[in-house]
């Protein structure tokens, strides 16, 4: 049975290693040292986000930010930052750089589903632009300096080759299913593959090819998430994956599931399909 509305969005971004000053990738022998940020990052860090947010941070003020600090020297801070209205659940690591730029990231073992966020999601019908913590994390520490409109950047530290990330999502408002393809390039390597399924009510599911890969069930609070991996033989390359976001109960009055992809090269080729 097809719902009232069902949306599919999708967000490519380009992938890149941060560049600017103490900022530049280093060389195979260089980046030894624990307190080295080039360092912490290749060996800490996963996907992230980036931006030069000025040119100077006093870094005794910048310390306020944090919930926690870990490292602290006369060049960077280090720690865990809490976003605004959100439990420490769904802290980032945040390094600032007194040189005024400023890298939020996930730890190596957190997948790209884990950049669909839907707690500032529109349920109402208006998917807008779900932004991943991480840049969620770049924007407030932006608004905190004065800074507006920051331009931010992305990176996978775990994968220095990979040139793009790719979310796909669907929204589905009340009972029913949202359901849209997706073809990931055959040809072209992917270091990643994770998906996401939200609802703010009672059971929804996540499909993929025919196969349940997430259940999730409303409960308290009514907002209910689930992260995961997908493994290349789930959301398979050179394939027209079927991807469907499944409402079970009458009662609920949305859900939303997707996926994302870290790759490089090629272009991805898909087509989406809306349920009316």
């Amino acid at each position: 049975m097809r719902g009232l509305l069902a949306v599919v969005v999708v967000f490519i971004a380009a992938l890149g290693p941060p560049a600017g000053r103490g900022f530049v990738p280093p060389p195979a022998a260089a980046a030894q040292l624990v307190t080295d940020p080039r360092f912490i990052l290749q060996t800490q860090a996963g996907l992230a986000a980036y931006a030069q947010l000025t040119t100077t941070i006093p870094l005794n003020l910048a310390a306020g930010v944090y919930v926690t600090l870990t490292l602290t020297n006369d060049d960077y801070l280090l720690g865990d930052y809490q976003l605004s209205g959100r439990s420490l659940a769904d802290a980032v690591k945040l390094m600032i750089h007194r040189e005024g730029w400023a890298v939020a990231f996930h730890p190596p073992y957190v997948h790209a589903g884990r950049l669909l966020d839907w707690l500032p999601y529109d349920w109402q019908g208006n998917p807008g632009f779900v932004l991943n913590l991480p840049e969620q994390a770049i924007g407030e520490l932006a608004a905190a300096l004065g800074v507006t409109s920051p331009t931010v950047s992305f990176a996978d530290f775990r994968n220095p080759s990979a040139e793009w990330v790719y979310l796909h999502w669907m929204l589905k408002l009340g009972y029913g299913t949202s359901d849209s393809t997706l073809m990931l390039p055959l040809l072209s390597p992917i270091f990643d593959r994770g998906y996401g399924v939200a609802t703010n009510g009672y059971t929804a599911q996540f499909w993929l090819n025919g196969e349940i890969v997430q259940q999730v069930a409303g409960g308290t609070p009514a907002n209910q998430f689930r992260w995961g991996e997908l493994s290349s033989s789930q959301l398979r390359s050179g394939y027209t994956n079927a991807l469907e976001q499944k409402t079970t109960t009458f009662f609920t009055s949305a859900s939303s599931g997707g996926v994302g992809v870290v790759g490089t090269g090629g272009g991805l080729c898909f087509a989406a399909l809306t349920a009316s």
